[in-house]
């Protein structure tokens, strides 16, 4: 494309100069830092000042203005930002050698903000890391003391089932914590296996329908229905859900009633299991789960594979304990990430 010589100059960004958004994100602004010459197009507002200024005054003083929403566009449909508003906006202008004083004082502490931006970000890390490591105390019986006038989890489980096998000490597991054991999960609750919905049962209205996607994604849509099915698919607020397929995850259900699509189970512990003890491991053995997952597109782990995978298991007292301990430790850190 050919310019006029008289162009060049109009449309020319030299170092130093501002450059305001016409368009798009109106008002940002930025200064053009670079040894070489670059062409501007329609959508970009070249500002040069015709006397002595501090340029970066100049930028803090449109981004204050653009924050305090001075600077908008005009138009329907799609806005734009004229050069006449432009150059209508008023600012403050001290002289120069205190816009240069202004200028530094800004910087230091956009300096300090950023830096306690990172070291928030990085305290929010450790605060992750350590509930992590935290949980895994707990469930190899390292987090609170044992008891020994508990019942042994063992003498427990035998009488939900005589037939479970329970291991209180073994090659994987030798220094067992008193009264713990090692069981399957197939053997501290029952897993019913959601409804396999089909489109023509969705509907606008009615209770929702529970899709892996929802309980990773808070903002996710549901599909609904009006019609009712059996009992065992319907979830109640504190329900435990296990997502057996995709994503393989733990969760507390806490969205009213509501139905349950396959790919999830319902866990029903039984009567000498701590539900929230049972949510607590499952969240620290979702690497072993993901290790006895198959399929390349889907991911997912069969029921038999499931619950066939070994826990560990204390006495219920231990279990409550053990659950007291983490809901407050959890309630401190989240505490001090509220606070940041």
């Amino acid at each position: 494309m050919r310019f006029l010589e008289s162009e060049f100059e109009k449309y020319i960004a030299k170092k130093g100069d501002l450059l305001v958004c016409e368009g798009g994100d109106i008002g940002r602004a930025a200064i053009w830092n670079y040894d070489y010459n670059i062409c501007i197009q329609n959508h970009l507002h070249r500002l040069r000042a015709y006397i002595p200024v501090c340029t970066k005054y100049f930028l803090f003083s449109l981004m204050d203005s653009k924050a305090k929403g001075v600077i908008k566009g005009k138009g329907i449909g799609l806005m734009s930002l004229s050069a006449n508003d432009l150059h209508n906006i008023i600012i403050a202008l001290p002289p120069l050698s205190e816009q240069y004083r202004i200028v530094t004082e800004i910087e230091h502490w956009f300096t300090l903000i950023s830096q306690i931006e990172q070291d928030k970000s990085a305290l929010q890390s450790v605060i992750k890391q350590a509930k992590s490591k935290i949980l895994r105390l707990a469930i190899y019986g390292k987090l609170v003391p044992q008891d020994p006038n508990d019942e042994p989890a063992s003498e427990l489980l035998k009488r939900i089932n005589p037939n479970a096998e329970i291991t209180c000490d073994n090659g994987h597991y030798t220094q067992l914590p008193d009264g713990w054991a090692a069981i399957k999960v197939g053997d501290v609750a029952i897993y019913i296996n959601g409804r396999a919905f089909k489109p023509e049962d969705w509907m606008c209205e009615g209770l929702p329908i529970i899709r892996i996607q929802n309980l990773n994604d808070k903002n996710a849509g549901y599909n609904r229905t009006t019609k009712t099915y059996e009992s065992k698919y319907l979830i109640h607020n504190g329900d435990l859900l296990f997502a057996w397929a995709a994503s393989l995850g733990t969760y507390i259900w806490n969205g009213g009633n509501a139905w349950l699509n396959q790919h999830i189970f319902k866990v029903e512990p039984y009567q000498f299991i701590e539900k929230s003890y049972l949510y607590y491991i499952f969240k620290t053995m979702t690497t072993e789960f993901y290790a006895q997952s198959h399929g390349s597109g889907m991911v997912h782990i069969t029921k038999k594979q499931f619950e066939n995978i070994e826990l560990l298991l204390p006495p219920l007292k231990e279990q409550k304990r053990i659950v007291q301990t983490l809901e407050q430790i959890s309630t401190n850190l989240d505490q001090i990430v509220e606070s940041l």
